[in-house]
Parts: structure tokens; sequence; C-alpha cells
């Protein structure tokens, strides 16, 4: 649905609503435009009451341990590969050095080294950066719920802040004729399967008034 803007009655108070694509297009749809304040209320109402509730916050809470816990596992195991081939290249380069200390000099000794040192270098920029992975991937229960709970209290925020906080948990909503859809859906940046819920609420009051 897509949003509409008209002015009626005798004082042209200006009336906002959402109204069908199709319908608007082709003229093949006859479901009824509906009022933005209405559906946008009924969204922010949810958000308050459901997601922003004890028993809501305690289960994201939850499964944002579960997820970060399994990337920083992850994240580990690369950290720990990275940190054995660098030692691995550690120990050829020292041998080279011993070699040419030795008295052995060889001018392949000069590419070979130079070859273990790019090698080098870029596995310590790898390590650096899982590392710095692994630290944002550890935030623990308090940070959480912090940074969950301070999003809630919406009716009370600005419009500019709600229209935020319903990107970060709301999917899309689908408006049927006696009912809305509201698709919740919390992402985590790098994948996985995020929690995903859907619930309906009822409009037949709304539409048939």
């Amino acid at each position: 649905m897509n949003g509409k803007r008209r002015y009626a009655g005798r004082n042209k108070t200006l009336y906002i609503s959402y109204e069908c694509s199709t319908k608007k297009r082709t003229k093949d749809c006859d479901m009824k435009e509906i009022n933005r304040d209405f559906v946008e209320s009924k969204v922010i109402n949810y958000l308050e009451e459901n997601v922003f509730s004890k028993a809501m916050v305690d289960k994201l809470v939850k499964k944002i341990i579960e997820y970060t816990k399994g990337q920083a596992d992850e994240i580990n195991k690369d950290i720990n590969a990275f940190a054995n081939q660098l030692a691995g290249i550690e120990i050829e380069i020292n041998n080279i050095v011993n070699a040419i200390a030795a008295g052995m000099f060889h001018p392949s000794m000069k590419e070979k080294m130079d070859e273990l040192e790019e090698k080098k270098a870029t596995l310590k920029i790898k390590l650096e950066e899982a590392k710095l992975q692994a630290d944002m991937h550890a935030p623990n229960e308090e940070m959480i719920r912090n940074y969950i709970l301070k999003d809630s209290n919406i009716k009370n925020k600005s419009p500019e802040e709600q229209k935020r906080i319903i990107k970060t948990y709301v999917q899309k909503v689908v408006v049927y004729e006696d009912n809305l859809d509201i698709d919740l859906i919390v992402t985590f940046d790098g994948g996985d399967e995020p929690y995903h819920e859907k619930v309906t609420i009822d409009i037949r009051y709304y539409r048939h008034r």
C-alpha cells in the first residue's frame, strides 16, 4: 500500500491514508483505503505492549546472546587458525635467517624471505580484524538489554524516532479487509536465521463502524 494525502470536507481537513497501489494504477482492487494514524497507532501499540514487554525483551536478549556466542565461536576458530599460520611462517623466517647467519646464503633465499614477509603482513591484518570482530560479537546481557530498552516507551518518542524503531523491529505490515498482519523481525549482521514472528490484529470494528 502507498501513502495518500487529500483534503476533504467543508474545512478542507487533511486526510492521510494508505491505499492499494494496484487500485491506484489499474482500478482492479476494491480494497478500501485505511487511515494512516489508525494503522500506525496499531503497530506502535503492539510494539509498546508486546515487543518491549519484559517477557519479550527477555526472549530477545536470550536469542541475541545465543547468536553472538555462535558468531564468537566461529571467529575464535579463525583467530586460532591465523595465529597458527603466523607461527609457522615465523619459524620459516627464523630458519632462513639462521641459515644466512651460518653462511649458507643463496639468492633464492631473498625471494623466499620476501614471500614469507608478505604472507606474514597479510596474516597479521587478518588476525587483528578477527580480534576486532570477536570484541564486537561479545556484548554482555546488560548491554543487549539496555540497547533494546532504549527503544521502549515508543508512544512518547518523536515521529522520527518512532519511524526508526518501526524500521528496526517491523519487516512489513499487510492490510486486509478485517485485520492487519504485522511481521516482526530482528536481524543480525552476518546472516543466520533471525528471530521472526507474525501477529494478526483484528480491525473489523474500524472497517465496519
